[in-house]
């Protein structure tokens, strides 16, 4: 178990460099769907900009004493139908999981959305194969929705998504 100082921030463009060298030293963990590949710096610059805006996304990171330790967001759905319903992801190091990082990053997500003008409901997918992840976000309140059989694809394995959500 780790110990130390954990810091929650919005996140800030400043901080690409560091996230992207970040997501690369979790790709292989097996509770994240994982990308496929890694955005350029400036790609990821570009992607943070709304996210620093705060209006239709938001996300904080979890900062350790030797850097990024953790990253929750939401992003609004683009459509007036379904802009009020924002899509959660978030993740951390696992040396740092059950410390209750992940549970702080979440109430600030929460906040934002009980402060926001539009967006009233968090809605995500979790792996079928992380039951610790699906046991964090029911002691949060989020409720089951439904099931993607077969939805990922990973190592010859098929891995269902559990869809949960959440109006806080």
């Amino acid at each position: 178990m780790t110990t130390g100082v954990v810091t929650i921030r919005q996140v800030i463009v400043e901080d690409a460099a560091e996230l992207l060298a970040w997501f690369a030293s979790i790709q292989g963990d097996a509770g994240l769907v994982g990308r496929d590949t890694l955005p350029t710096l400036q790609e990821e610059r570009e992607w943070l900009k709304p996210r620093v805006e705060g209006i239709r996304a938001i996300s904080y990171v979890a900062v350790g004493a030797n850097g990024i330790i953790g990253m929750a967001g939401l992003e609004a759905r683009p459509r007036s139908k379904t802009n009020h319903c924002a899509t959660l992801s978030i993740s951390l190091s696992p040396g740092f999981r059950g410390q209750n990082i992940g549970t702080r990053l979440m109430e600030h997500l929460h906040a934002w959305v009980r402060n926001h003008e539009v967006v009233e409901r968090i809605q995500l997918e979790v792996l079928s194969t992380n039951p610790g992840a699906i046991r964090f976000y029911e002691r949060l309140g989020y409720t089951h929705e439904g099931r993607r059989i077969d939805a990922i694809r990973r190592d010859g394995e098929s891995i269902d998504l559990i869809q949960m959500s959440l109006v806080p």
